[in-house]
């Protein structure tokens, strides 16, 4: 049977630490049966403070997981102070990860992003599609793409990242069919004009 070396193998009491790892046997103060432990140095080492340093400035909260490292956001379900470690981001919630295990914050969790709207592809296909179909009408659609690509310019992109691309053409297109119509309505104006 295994046993500590810092308890009497008699009696179970909590041996004094001058009594491990002695060269001769000693009394246990309790039983006084003679005792001699032998335990390798890093089993019966006292564990040590911390190793890291508490930085906190007067009126830091810190991380209620992690109460060496500073907090960086709430849980929006139980309302603990999390660090950067603990702290999961789902939806743009900040949630602990005991919060995270809970069923019924699973099933609130349970909309999670599954699809997202493209707009740089609706951009594009604004800026591109009517000069095939309905060039007529491209003055109003690169208006829209423009539109689109300018509100839309910070909102997520696809699940999968993917560079702004499709935006910066879009902005690009459309403000040449706009540049392009403007040329052609001065051209009408200019003819116009001059022929009578």
């Amino acid at each position: 049977m295994a046993f500590s070396p810092e308890l009497c193998p008699a009696c179970t009491h909590l041996l004094p630490t001058e009594f491990i790892n002695r060269s001769t046997p000693a009394s246990c103060p309790f039983c006084h049966l003679e005792i001699q432990t032998a335990a390798f140095p890093a089993l019966i080492r006292k564990p040590e403070q911390t190793v890291f340093e508490i930085r906190k400035k007067e009126g830091e909260a810190s991380c209620f997981y992690h109460p060496t490292k500073p907090a960086v956001a709430v849980c929006d379900f139980c309302g603990v102070f999390l660090s950067d470690l603990c702290d999961l981001q789902i939806n743009g919630k900040h949630i602990c990860p005991p919060c995270f295990d809970k069923k019924e914050n699973k099933e609130k969790l349970n909309q999670a992003d599954r699809a997202r709207t493209l707009y740089d592809g609706i951009a594009l296909n604004l800026a591109l599609v009517p000069l095939i179909f309905l060039w007529f009408l491209s003055f109003f659609t690169a208006l829209a793409s423009l539109f689109v690509a300018i509100r839309y310019w910070k909102n997520p992109g696809s699940i999968i990242p993917r560079s702004k691309i499709r935006f910066i053409l879009a902005i690009t297109f459309a403000s040449l069919q706009i540049l392009g119509w403007f040329v052609l309505v001065v051209f009408i104006i200019y003819s116009w004009k001059s022929s009578s």
